[in-house]
């Protein structure tokens, strides 16, 4: 959920005890910047909750020594010129929104032996 008031990301899953409140501005308490790769590409990021997000998320996924981190607010991570000329992406493969059609999902199910829904 999001709390508009607080600009603050609340993460819950029934697997958990706790839930992770997750700043959705960039402050002073998760301003150590750091260089990630993400598809080649060279990144500056920080860490979106702090060691409570990195151990929040090494639990939930059953991965040791996790980071969860977001890309800095004054950083822009330019698309493909070939593909979307002045686009901008964050940690996504490469653009802004990936679409799915109906129908290819439905073809991509039957390949499957656990059908996922569209979302």
């Amino acid at each position: 959920t999001i709390n508009y008031e607080s600009f603050m990301l609340t993460i819950s899953s029934p697997t958990m005890s706790s839930k992770l409140s997750v700043p959705l501005q960039q402050t002073e308490s998760n301003s150590d910047t750091f260089e990630v790769t993400v598809w080649g590409d060279i990144c500056t990021a920080f860490e979106a909750a702090g060691e409570n997000g990195n151990t929040w998320f090494s639990e939930y996924l059953g991965i040791k020594d996790v980071r969860f981190v977001r890309m800095c607010d004054n950083f822009i991570r330019k698309t493909d010129p070939d593909y979307a000329i002045d686009g901008q992406a964050s940690f996504a493969d490469g653009f802004p929104f990936l679409l799915c059609s109906k129908s290819s999902l439905e073809e991509l199910n039957k390949k499957l032996t656990n059908s996922i829904p569209i979302e």
